[in-house]
């Protein structure tokens, strides 16, 4: 594999757009666009009812067309207000030709709830036609996941695959099937918890002093994830990395790791879950802040190939509960509605320093921390180029 340095910019943090938003008020704070920034704001710190009473206030302004019509959905959404996110979505569908991708996703997601099925895959299809396959085909398959029906699933994971190109999302969802089927030897080729796992220190790849470099990795998280989620959960995906030199050398040590790991494809098995040769690839680097009862809900990395988590440690008075804090590698209940999969669940507690290493359509989680100290991590992903 062939590693790409990076030169996508980063996403804002929501302290940037907060501040941005503060200025657009200040200099004029009845303008549309100036609400529209105090909006995205809110928005980005889950401020879900004051973004919403903005958002509101462009419904009929002369940038509705501007307007991010799937969060205003989302705000309706967080309120239980179904009906209301089905008329954002209607009038994102309507002023924008085509619409962006984001909105048709979310009117798929309205139409589930609705218990429209077939207008809901209508959608998501619509989606997947105008860019964003992934996401799109994850709703898509997960109503015959929920059904458990594993040849209806099998089948569609092919068909769409055949249509729109190779994706996690694809192979998570060909795993689930065969254990539906009741084939747990086609379903561990895909998903081996033991084989397919690499977890370890990253003092294996990197010299010097790990509780000097996880201390400036604390510094540099906070100072990315201020205001950018909730108290409980912070997920940066794509930050901006500019002024973090020691989550850049993170990302170095990672991409070392990461190399081994595919050294050792043959005897781990990974050409049957992987596909490999794997080409041209980025590195991403997120930051992850979780406190209480925050967790990610079980989840894939839907566009990468490769993912890796590295952890500072858990807080101390976490270890008190059990696994609290656990990096949990397998469960695929919520996403299919109860189905316990044949590949079981693996529980790895991290450790200052731990570096673990799985394919990226391997759903995992985090058990709950139930502190009020932070619990952060660095998911890195590799996507394919």
């Amino acid at each position: 594999m062939e590693w790409v340095t990076s030169d996508e910019p980063g996403t804002r943090r929501a302290s940037a757009f907060r501040e941005l938003a503060q200025r657009a008020l200040e200099t004029g704070p009845q303008s549309p666009w100036s609400i529209l920034a105090a909006a995205n704001s809110a928005f980005a710190e889950r401020d879900f009812v004051r973004a919403g009473q903005l958002f509101a206030q462009l419904e009929n302004s002369g940038i509705a067309s501007r307007v991010p019509w799937d969060k205003v959905a989302q705000c309706h959404l967080e309120g239980n207000r179904v009906g209301q996110a089905w008329k954002a979505c209607t009038r994102g569908l309507a002023l924008q030709d085509p619409p962006e991708p984001s909105v048709s996703i979310k009117a798929g997601t309205v139409q589930t709830l609705l218990g429209n099925p077939d207008e809901a895959r209508r959608h998501f299809l619509r989606a997947a036609e105008v860019g964003n396959y992934h996401e799109a085909c994850w709703y898509i398959l997960m109503e015959p996941a929920r059904a458990k029906n594993g040849a209806v699933l099998l089948t569609q994971c092919d068909e769409l695959e055949e249509q729109f190109g190779p994706s996690s999302v694809f192979r998570a969802n060909r795993a689930i099937a065969f254990s539906l089927l009741g084939a747990p030897q086609k379903a561990l080729e895909l998903v081996d918890l033991d084989a397919h796992v690499r977890s370890g220190s990253l003092g294996e790849f990197r010299e010097g002093d790990l509780a000097q470099f996880n201390a400036e990795l604390v510094r540099e998280a906070l100072v990315i994830g201020d205001g950018a989620g909730s108290q409980e959960k912070t997920i940066v995906t794509h930050p901006d990395l500019s002024d973090a030199p020691a989550i850049q050398a993170l990302g170095t040590h990672v991409r070392q790791a990461i190399d081994t790991y595919l050294a050792e494809a043959a005897q781990r098995g990974l050409e049957t879950c992987l596909p490999l040769p794997l080409g041209k690839a980025r590195l991403n680097v997120g930051v992850t802040l979780l406190r209480g009862n925050g967790s990610n809900g079980q989840h894939i990395h839907m566009t990468s190939a490769i993912s890796a988590v590295y952890h500072i440690g858990i807080p101390r008075d976490a270890e008190r509960h059990g696994h609290a804090g656990a990096l949990r590698i397998g469960p695929v209940d919520q996403y299919t509605g109860g189905h316990m999969a044949c590949w079981g669940e693996r529980r790895i507690m991290p450790g200052p320093g731990h570096l673990t290493i799985f394919p990226a359509h391997f759903f995992h989680d985090v058990i709950p921390t139930q502190s009020s100290s932070v619990r952060i991590s660095f998911p890195c992903d590799v996507r394919l180029l």
